[in-house]
């Protein structure tokens, strides 16, 4: 038996597999018996409960019982209007989000780091995007966020504009207070939708930085998944307390771009990290907090690394989730990340001058060993016979504070396409975008002018050997013809 926790949707599952059930329903596994006998040992125990909408169980697109309740306490732990289990990730709450506040042909301001889907649910829906650029931190070259004056210039600008599209934290675990720039907006009448993926663990507080749904954001979307105890593709939307946003509108969204067949054990994960969130009280908090901070000690005491933990420029903080190191000789990311892979070490991603490290929401028990491996692995880092140029981002001083694309969406859609090499595209308009992944933010998007800057941050991706997303050799482009 296992012991009763306040957990209503994963108690169910429970329950349900303690009854000893005999499927005649999907999923066709039935509960785990049908299967190859080589992966059973592994799949198992999660099979008994990867089930459907069965009695008791609820239905995750009219929730009336356990799935409904599970939510509603999701909802009190973050102090929300309404909060909802996403098993696609924060991929389908950014389009649900998007689908929810605007309309074909309107005006959106965009922050221009924002993620792949942010972009892709705006094409969707045929939207006017202007982009607003964020600041760059110059010891990882890496977007923080915005300036507020900034948003507001924007916002005088395009008084039109339906909606601001904030991304907070960075991918690199830079945040900033939101207060400010969301208040502007709602002082226009603009309603704020943030994709705050890296941020499900800042209902918190502190030292964790703050949470958009504290600083009155209308929608917040989070990859429960990233910091928490959730399974892959396990997130959380959010309806703020004080919004205007259509209610009926976010969940007739959520129902027609979900799946129709959502996974129970997702949605069990998602239950249980929302009561993991709860069960860490403020000496547990301050223990994870310790035990992270003694690990970046021993980090710094390695010649052959530089820890990147604070940020001297701009209101910004640092998530103490996240670690970025670098190679004291020069040696880029990629190279770096080849070598802790060497010895074990798996991390979430590189670049041409960084490697993110996403450090557990719990005290690391293995911190020695982890550093002895890391120790061991420097060995191995060898300075490049040519540096790659890192001191250069396309959203820094070159790259326009506010922009647009050069053709609407609905003009690519009867444009004609054509691919050239990377030499003649300087100048055109790009067909398709070119997305490093990760982090998943496009360097160029689809029906942005191509440019010099652009192209020289691409190659310094390339030369470091960062996977371009579609690109297994990046020596064309698609664009438009003119």
């Amino acid at each position: 038996m296992i012991e009763k926790i306040n957990a209503p949707l994963f108690q169910a599952l429970v329950n349900h597999k303690e009854s000893n059930p005999i499927s005649f329903h999907v999923p066709g596994h039935k509960n785990g018996n049908v299967f190859l006998n080589s992966a059973k040992t592994l799949f198992n125990d999660l099979l008994a409960i990867d089930v459907t909408e069965l009695k008791g169980l609820d239905d995750l697109h009219d929730p009336q019982e356990v799935i409904k309740e599970a939510q509603t306490l999701l909802s009190e732990h973050y102090h929300t209007k309404k909060s909802y289990f996403l098993i696609n990730g924060t991929t389908v709450g950014n389009i649900a989000m998007i689908y929810a506040t605007i309309k074909p042909g309107e005006l959106v301001l965009v922050q221009r780091n924002c993620h792949k889907s942010i972009i892709n649910g705006l094409k969707l829906i045929g939207a006017t995007p202007i982009f607003i650029t964020p600041q760059i931190d110059s010891k990882t070259m890496t977007p923080t966020g915005l300036r507020h004056d900034d948003v507001i210039t924007a916002l005088n600008t395009y008084k039109e504009a339906k909606a601001l599209i904030l991304t907070n934290p960075s991918y690199y675990g830079f945040s900033q207070d939101l207060t400010a720039i969301i208040d502007s907006a709602h002082a226009n009448q603009v309603p704020v939708l943030v994709d705050e993926a890296h941020g499900a663990h800042f209902s918190l507080n502190k030292p964790f930085p703050k949470s958009a749904l504290q600083c009155n954001a209308d929608i917040v979307v989070q990859s429960a998944h990233k910091t928490l105890p959730a399974m892959t593709m396990g997130s959380y939307l959010h309806i703020n307390k004080n919004s205007n946003i259509d209610v009926d509108k976010v969940e007739n969204y959520l129902k027609i771009f979900q799946s129709s067949s959502p996974s129970y054990p997702i949605m069990a994960s998602l239950d249980l990290a929302r009561l993991y969130l709860q069960s860490l009280t403020g000496s547990k908090i301050d223990s994870i907090v310790s035990s992270h901070h003694s690990f970046k000690k021993k980090l710094k005491r390695l010649d052959e690394l530089i820890v990147i933990d604070n940020c001297e420029e701009g209101n910004y903080t640092i998530d103490p989730l996240k670690l970025v190191i670098q190679a004291s000789n020069k040696a880029t990311g990629v190279s770096l990340q080849k070598q802790l892979e060497g010895q074990g070490i798996y991390t979430e991603l590189a670049d041409t001058k960084n490697v993110l490290l996403i450090l557990p929401l719990a005290e690391m028990k293995n911190s020695e060993e982890v550093f002895l491996r890391i120790s061991h692995a420097l060995k191995g880092v060898k300075a490049p016979d040519r540096e790659v140029s890192s001191e250069e981002n396309i959203l820094n001083s070159n790259f326009k504070r506010i922009s647009s694309l050069a053709i609407s969406y609905k003009e690519m859609e009867n444009r004609k396409v054509k691919t050239v090499s990377i030499v003649e595209s300087k100048g055109k308009i790009a067909a398709e975008a070119i997305i490093p992944y990760p982090p998943g933010i496009p360097v160029i998007m689809p029906g942005e002018v191509i440019t010099s800057e652009m192209l020289n941050e691409i190659n310094n991706w390339k030369d470091s050997g960062v996977r371009i997303q579609g690109k297994s050799e990046f020596n064309n482009i698609k664009v438009f013809e003119d």
